[in-house]
Formats: C-alpha cells, sequence, structure tokens
C-alpha cells in the first residue's frame, strides 16, 4: 500500500506570505495612527482649507453692426500674469522677480524712486539696518508700541535715510527685476496681475510657458486688446476700454464710487 505525500509548502513561498503580512499589519498600523493618533490635526487642517475664487481676463463682447458686419473686435495677444496668494511675502515676489527676469525683457520707465527703496532694502539688509541705530530702536520699543508699529516705523526712517548713492548701487539687470516685481505687487491678492502683456514675443512665451514650475504664481495666457474697425469714427459711441494702468476714468470716478 502507496503512503499519500503531505502537500509541502516551499520555504520560499513561506517568506513571501510573512513578508506580505508584515506588509499588510505595516499598513494597518500607519492607517491606525493616521486616524486615531493624528486624526483631529488633519481634521482641522482640512477645515482651514477655503475655495477661492480667481478672476482672469475674457475678451469683451464684439460690436456689430446693422448688416453684421464687425466694427469693434478683440485682438488677442500674449500675456505673462502674476497672481499672488495672502500669504506670500515680499522676499517670495522678489525670488519669483529675479527667475523671470531671466526669461523676459521688461522696460523700466514705471519704476518709481519708492520701487527702488523698497528694493535696497530686500536685497541690502545689513546696510539697511545700519540706517537705524540702536539706540532709536531702544527709543522706540520703550514707547509702549506693538512691534508691528516698531517695525513700520524702523521701516519708514530706514526709507527716509536712503541717499541716492545708495540708489545708484543698483544695475540696470536690477531695474528689470524692480519693474517685474512692481507688477506683481500691484492690485490684490488672488487676482492675477500684467506683468506684461505688449511685446511679449513667441520666444518669451514659450520660454516662460517651459519654466512655470519655478515660478510659482506665474502664468502664460492670452490678454485681448480693443480693436476698431474703423478708428475714431463714432468712438464717442461705440465707447473706450481703458488701459490696465490708466484705471477708471477721471470723469467717471464719482459714479462708480456711488454705485
Amino acid at each position: 500500500m502507496k503512503k499519500k505525500k503531505r502537500a509541502q509548502v516551499p520555504f520560499r513561498l513561506n517568506i513571501l506570505f510573512f513578508v506580505v503580512f508584515l506588509l499588510f499589519s505595516a499598513l494597518i498600523l500607519r492607517l491606525g495612527v493616521v486616524q486615531i493618533v493624528y486624526g483631529e490635526y488633519y481634521r482641522k487642517e482640512a477645515e482651514r482649507t477655503e475655495d477661492e475664487i480667481v478672476s482672469t481676463p475674457v475678451p469683451r463682447g464684439k460690436i456689430y453692426d446693422r448688416f453684421h458686419r464687425v466694427i469693434v473686435d478683440n485682438i488677442p495677444r500674449n500675456a505673462i500674469t502674476y497672481t499672488r496668494s495672502k500669504t506670500t511675502k515680499p522676499e517670495d515676489t522678489l525670488e519669483v522677480a529675479r527667475k523671470l527676469a531671466k526669461y523676459i525683457n521688461k522696460p523700466v520707465d514705471k519704476v518709481t524712486e519708492r520701487d527702488m527703496k523698497d528694493y535696497w532694502i530686500l536685497t541690502r539688509k545689513e546696510k539697511a539696518e545700519k540706517k537705524v541705530s540702536k539706540k532709536e530702536r531702544e527709543r522706540l520699543e520703550k514707547q509702549g508700541l506693538s512691534q508691528k508699529e516698531i517695525d513700520k516705523k524702523i521701516y519708514e526712517l530706514t526709507l527716509k535715510r536712503i541717499t541716492p548713492d545708495d540708489l545708484r548701487e543698483i544695475t540696470k539687470k536690477e531695474l528689470e527685476i524692480i519693474a517685474i516685481k512692481h507688477e506683481m505687487d500691484s492690485g490684490y491678492a488672488l487676482t492675477p496681475q500684467m506683468v506684461k502683456n505688449e511685446g511679449v514675443t513667441n520666444r518669451e512665451y514659450a520660454v516662460v510657458s517651459e519654466h512655470l514650475e519655478e515660478l510659482p504664481g506665474v502664468n502664460t495666457t492670452v490678454d485681448w486688446k480693443r480693436h476698431y474697425v474703423y478708428g475714431n469714427t463714432f468712438r464717442s459711441v461705440l465707447g473706450n476700454v481703458t488701459k490696465d494702468d490708466e484705471g477708471v476714468p477721471r470723469e467717471r470716478l464719482d459714479s462708480f464710487l456711488a454705485r
């Protein structure tokens, strides 16, 4: 009579089952830690998350005559925008502006003296600190002001004491960075600001698009320029659209504020 052979599980298969068991055990343990130990923390973090609405430029409506011919149109043009968050710091904006300056050319005609002084303080912190003496800082602290008020007064004193010689340290390339940062800082948080929408070359548009990962807040998009087919004919009837740097027409300011 032949004896029946017992089925034997290979040793390697036993090891495999054991490893799988350990992995599942580790997974269950980690899940327990996340849900039980850190559950309250992650719940609060989830509650802090908010949905924010970000506006983007869209084309205005076209205007036709009675024969359905376009008399006012929109011309698309390349544009580079920057949207800062509510927690963005000046140093963060400056870093993005520096990187962006490598890829685009930006006119510096809008740069103001205040822009240059703010940049000088950000980039030359040791020299800026020396503009306000230790005694002056101690005097401010003794006035019973809050730290925020003290910092504000120190900043104002520093601005006043920056000399023309100090500003001459700023190079031409730095002026481009300042011009870019000037556009980034304009407007409100979560609202895209036009960094450049005139004369953006295809190369600039492509290079910036390629490096968006290293430029947080920057985006390449399309801006729209109003085009009047018949020039100034009936311009007063068809209406005008102000440029980004012009804002609301002065003669209509009271009308808009009253709404």
